[in-house]
């Protein structure tokens, strides 16, 4: 266990012998970060002190902790086999003589006896008998069932934009009188803000959501057992909370975010035209993008593979499944954001690799981000590679960099050669190399800092350049991102989960936030 790792799990177990329930949550929740730490780095025995700390916490909080539990009993080590003892002769016990041969009468001098016209008290047979008054004063009272107080926290576990409002999901059902809202209105500043408290309620870490009709929208934990969720605009908002089960349904009022119509790919008749744009030293000084700027942003996702081409496959996963699923979930959380979005495809669909930039540059997008995942060919070590890398496109210079090129190039070649397209790559989308570079060094750095903050050992890969034949013709800033190698037993797990899915679609978030602050 090492020294930082042990002062820290000192300090959380510290916080939850203290008599303040926030030092205790704050406790708890360090000891699951530690937890998390010691599993990436394969720790057991810190993660078995861990887990300790996490079901102390747990019972001390009134948070379920079960599956925990469950973990820690796994992790304990398993006690040597008991040595038989063959049993001893049993010798029949002498009887107990009655009492009166055991206890010689007391006698006490006649200065102590005192007498009394007290009734007479009920008197033992036996000396060693309690009398029936002693008998039900010899135990406390038990507590009954009801008099005991086990206070079970909700534990957020998901947020969505749905309708015309805001849908939190929680683990176990909430109560209507478990919701508070309260308002504080400053008409004169044009700042109207709506508070929204949930009792008996948890979450992992404080969220910024975001809408393009709202200016703001924050998500934090108030204390120990109060989630707090606050809204604020520049006009009144109409608000009501809705518990429905273990979901709570903040109606807002808002125009509902339109379903995108998946059209078909538009086949590709002859080479695209390129309009070279002005160098990127011309470009306007950094100013913020604001939610009403941002409909004019148009984003187009490219889920890779598709249809008869699964992609890279390994640990009982394809690549085509995955790169949907975060590309769906990114391409809702955008929209949700006001941007203007629009995917190559939806659906388990094949399209040509020269198609899905034809599709960009006839929607006029902004933005080209085209999502895969990594593998590495079969017979090498699965557990030696893995990590995060983000391409942009440009001949490749490392032996790295054209292997994955290749793989993803695999399904469609075209009758250009190898040797013919990366000449054609020296002279094509020059003009976006710069531009695209910067999108892939701020994809590559928001998502690795937002899974960092779950996952502190994942490993970035870097922003690199490598002849990708999905991203020629892209008249856009243009990027491809490896979210990770299927082909890693242990990472290939993670980017198929779900939560690992939305931590990373809302560093690819950041990262185009941060691209569009900067390069308007």
């Amino acid at each position: 266990m090492a020294v930082d790792d042990a002062a820290r799990l000192d300090a959380a177990k510290k916080a939850l012998q203290s008599n303040d329930e926030i030092e205790q949550f704050r406790g708890y929740n360090e000891c699951k970060t530690i937890y998390l730490r010691a599993n990436l780095n394969k720790n057991t025995d810190l993660a078995r002190e861990a887990l300790g700390g996490i079901v102390k916490g747990g019972n001390i909080l009134g948070i379920d902790v079960a599956k925990y539990k469950a973990e820690l009993a796994k992790l304990q080590p398993v006690a040597p086999a008991a040595t038989t003892i063959a049993p001893a002769a049993v010798v029949a016990a002498a009887p107990i003589k009655p009492s009166e041969t055991l206890q010689k009468p007391l006698v006490f001098p006649k200065e102590y006896v005192k007498a009394t016209t007290a009734e007479p008290k009920e008197v033992s047979n036996n000396f060693l008998t309690p009398t029936s008054t002693q008998l039900f004063k010899l135990a406390e009272p038990l507590k009954a069932a009801a008099d005991v107080s086990l206070v079970k926290r909700h534990r957020l576990m998901d947020t969505k934009w749905k309708d015309t409002g805001l849908e939190l999901l929680f683990d176990t059902p909430i109560e209507a009188k478990d919701i508070h809202l309260s308002k504080i209105i400053e008409s004169d500043k044009q700042r109207f803000r709506y508070i929204i408290d949930i009792d008996q309620s948890t979450l992992s870490q404080t969220k910024i959501l975001e809408h393009k009709n709202i200016n703001q929208v924050r998500l934090a934990q108030y204390d120990a057992k109060t989630l707090r969720l606050v809204i604020e605009h520049n006009q009144a908002i109409a608000i009501k909370p809705i518990p429905t089960g273990s979901s709570v349904y903040i109606e807002l009022s808002l125009q509902p975010v339109a379903k995108e119509r998946t059209a078909p790919p538009v086949p590709l008749i002859q080479p695209p035209v390129v309009t070279l744009p002005p160098l990127i030293e011309a470009l306007p000084p950094l100013v913020n993008v604001t939610p009403r700027d941002r409909s004019k942003k148009v984003i187009v996702i490219d889920p890779g593979h598709g249809g008869k081409d699964s992609g890279a496959t390994g640990n009982g996963y394809m690549e085509k499944n995955i790169v949907l699923q975060v590309s769906l979930e990114l391409s809702e959380e955008l929209k949700a954001m006001g941007y203007t979005v629009y995917m190559t495809r939806s659906t388990d669909t094949f399209i040509e690799l020269k198609d899905r930039t034809k599709f960009a540059n006839d929607k006029m997008a902004d933005l080209f981000l085209s999502v895969h995942a990594n593998a590495i060919p079969k017979g090498a070590d699965a557990n030696a590679a893995y990590g995060i890398e983000t391409y942009f496109l440009s001949p490749g210079r490392s032996e790295r960099a054209m292997r994955v090129a290749a793989l993803e190039n695999s399904e469609d070649m075209g009758e250009m050669g190898q040797y013919g397209k990366l000449s054609f790559l020296n002279v094509l989308n020059t003009e976006k190399i710069i531009a695209s570079n910067k999108l892939a060094i701020d994809i590559q750095k928001g998502v690795l800092n937002n899974l960092r903050k779950q996952f502190p050992n994942v490993k970035d890969n870097g922003a690199r350049e490598a002849p990708f034949w999905v991203l020629v013709g892209a008249q856009m800033p243009a990027i491809l991102f490896e979210m990770g190698y299927i082909s890693n037993p242990d990472e290939s797990a993670r980017i198929a989960d779900s939560k690992y899915q939305k931590w990373m679609v809302e560093g690819m978030i950041d990262g185009v936030k941060h691209y569009f602050a900067n390069n308007p």
